[in-house]
């Protein structure tokens, strides 16, 4: 199906949630950009959020939970599960929007 449409873009969902801040606060904002900002270019290639966008489809409804989108650079399905591994650390050394919230990232099989 690739071959026919294109590659899917949406291969690594990044969650941020949190219990005492919205994203319309500047820390909760920091913290997501700062973090998404660390990721190593030789292994994502690129990024999509609420921040990078605007877009209110990115954000839950009480607005204390956003993702971001990322792409994988290797074109090679055998590669990405060890490109993902490569970056999981980045979501635990970097702050979370608040002392409650989670980052987790998984990967499209």
């Amino acid at each position: 199906m690739n071959s026919e449409f294109g590659r899917d873009d949406a291969e690594v969902i990044v969650l941020y949630s949190g219990d005492d801040k919205t994203v319309d606060d500047p820390s909760y904002r920091t913290a997501v950009t700062t973090t998404l900002a660390a990721l190593p270019t030789d292994v994502v290639d690129n990024v999509v959020s609420y921040f990078s966008t605007g877009s209110a489809d990115f954000v839950s409804h009480d607005r204390r939970s956003t993702y971001a989108v990322l792409r994988l650079s290797s074109a090679d399905s055998n590669e990405r599960p060890a490109q993902l591994l490569s970056i999981q650390d980045v979501w635990t050394r970097r702050a979370s929007p608040n002392k409650s919230a989670e980052q987790r990232p998984s990967i499209r099989p």
